[in-house]
């Protein structure tokens, strides 16, 4: 069994050439390689709220505010460079959220968070609290910082009924 390929000839004329590969060439020759990501876990810091009030973001709005300024600060070979940037998670009561992109640009994304001020229409810092190879990883550390979260702001809610709602908004899980 083989392939058929067309290919431009470096001729003026630029004609087709029919180019014959063997299958079994390719299946020697080549080999998977494998695909690093790398898990950014930043907190929204926002200037002007306090810390129990929600922050009314979405995970596309957070993705697209990112590669808008990777492509502001890097270019296009930032942005060509950033094409598998989702976000995975965001939680509005925490303000956390995980970026996964490729190992090698993820460092676009962690050079740029310091830079940036605003996130929507509000005045935001953001923190980058840990970058992880896995997602497992990366959500233990949010359920560690999560509940070091609920054991600091417990004690401002009245009530069992507060307290339970509280504690359910900061778990929930919000994906895309």
């Amino acid at each position: 069994s083989c392939w058929f390929v067309y290919k431009y000839d470096n001729d003026v004329s630029k004609s087709l050439k029919l180019i014959w590969f063997d299958k079994r060439f390719f299946s020697q020759n080549l080999k998977m390689v494998r695909v690093k990501n790398r898990y950014i876990l930043v907190q929204f810091m926002c200037n002007n709220r306090s810390e129990t009030e929600t922050f009314a973001l979405t995970s596309r709005q957070v993705g697209t505010f990112l590669q808008q300024r990777i492509e502001k600060y890097y270019g296009e070979f930032g942005i060509a460079s950033m094409l598998r940037l989702h976000v995975i998670y965001f939680n509005e009561k925490t303000r956390l959220c995980i970026i996964q992109t490729r190992h090698g640009p993820h460092r676009f994304v962690t050079s740029i968070l310091p830079l940036l001020t605003v996130a929507d229409t509000e005045s935001v810092r953001y923190r980058t609290l840990y970058v992880g190879a896995t997602l497992q990883q990366c959500q233990k550390f949010v359920a560690r910082y999560q509940q070091n979260y609920v054991n600091k702001m417990i004690g401002s809610y009245r009530g069992e009924a507060q307290r339970e709602r509280f504690i359910e908004d900061v778990t929930r899980v919000k994906q895309i």
